[in-house]
């Protein structure tokens, strides 16, 4: 007789990292170039949150904008998801620079397909937070066993950024990230991808 009981993992969410420098100085300099103009920013310079105009059709970032296109298309399709007659494109790309204090509330980002964050700047004890979307299983609210343990349980993940890391998930997994603290100002790039119907399946179209 066989009692072994096999475990048969479903409906997951996941997390990409990779370390890409080769797109560091592009992406911090093009970064720096926007957040310099109030204008763009909404804010003015001294303000604790500031987020620049969209930077997806920038001559400057192109290459790294391709790079994550494509990326984020393969991973879709590796999930399961139909995407063989689709192409990523940017639905929007932008700079946020968090000072002293600030933070970024739990949020989602309905309306597309993926999202991401390229790190620039990164202070002592900075996180990226993400939360477990099943409303229903916290909602049974059974205490964890070892909250510093990453389980089946866990109900919060906190991954530690670094500069020129690239992050990539589901635009349905709720984010955070913690409050700014020691003085040095925390900046990345955060970016929505969405799918289009692509006329040319072989073709790379962002």
């Amino acid at each position: 007789m066989n009692d072994t009981i096999e475990p048969f993992f479903c409906f997951p969410s996941i997390i990409y990292q990779i370390d890409k420098p080769e797109f560091f100085g592009a992406m911090r300099d093009t970064a720096t170039d926007y957040l310099s103009k109030p204008e763009g920013c909404g804010m003015p310079h001294d303000h604790l949150v500031r987020m620049t105009a969209d930077m997806a059709q920038d001559e400057r970032v192109q290459p790294f904008a391709q790079y994550v296109a494509l990326t984020a298309l393969n991973l879709l399709g590796d999930q399961g998801y139909k995407v063989d007659d689709k192409a990523a494109f940017f639905a929007a790309m932008w700079c946020h620079e968090y000072k002293q204090h600030a933070l970024m509330e739990q949020h989602t980002h309905p309306g597309c397909k993926m999202v991401g964050f390229y790190f620039l700047d990164v202070p002592e004890n900075f996180m990226a937070r993400f939360y477990d979307p099943r409303a229903g299983k916290i909602a049974g609210g059974i205490e964890e066993r070892n909250m510093n343990e990453l389980t089946p349980a866990s109900n919060v993940v906190d991954v530690i950024p670094k500069r020129g890391q690239l992050i990539l998930t589901n635009s349905w997994l709720p984010h955070s990230f913690t409050r700014v603290v020691g003085g040095k100002a925390a900046r990345f790039i955060h970016f929505n991808i969405d799918l289009i119907d692509n006329p040319m399946p072989q073709a790379e179209v962002i």
